[in-house]
């Protein structure tokens, strides 16, 4: 399994350009072979939209991988966190967690310097839990 070539483009801009995206969710395309971009959510005027939304994208049955900048507040100063989540919710085909596992390693390797964080249910992902 390869990353496609817009999809790299995306997180070449992500990791780049620190301000531009607040997240992007990558997938498996439909024959399985290359990893994809699913959806990008910019930055806009109004800062970064909450990681509510980014949790709101992910499926309840199916795995996904997201790139995200996790704003938060450590007294008067914020800060980011860029996160790598990899997402392989319990209720996804067995099939289809064993080839997110696998896949994970090649954008594991192409992502190296962001916060790795594992959920197979939305607690594990949740604010608490990032913080």
């Amino acid at each position: 399994t390869t990353i496609d070539d817009i999809c790299d483009k995306e997180i070449d801009m992500f990791l780049d350009n620190k301000g531009k995206y607040h997240y992007i969710v990558l997938s498996l395309n439909d024959k399985h072979d290359k990893i994809v971009v699913k959806k990008v959510a910019p930055k806009t005027d109004k800062g970064h939209p909450p990681y509510a939304n980014f949790l709101k994208d992910l499926p309840h049955h199916e795995c996904r991988w997201g790139i995200v900048r996790f704003p938060y507040n450590v007294g008067y100063e914020t800060r980011v966190k860029s996160l790598f989540i990899d997402w392989s919710p319990k209720t996804a085909l067995q099939k289809e967690r064993t080839t997110a596992a696998s896949v994970k390693k090649t954008l594991m390797k192409r992502l190296s310097g962001l916060t790795p964080i594992q959920g197979s249910n939305i607690d594990d992902i949740s604010i608490e839990r990032v913080l």
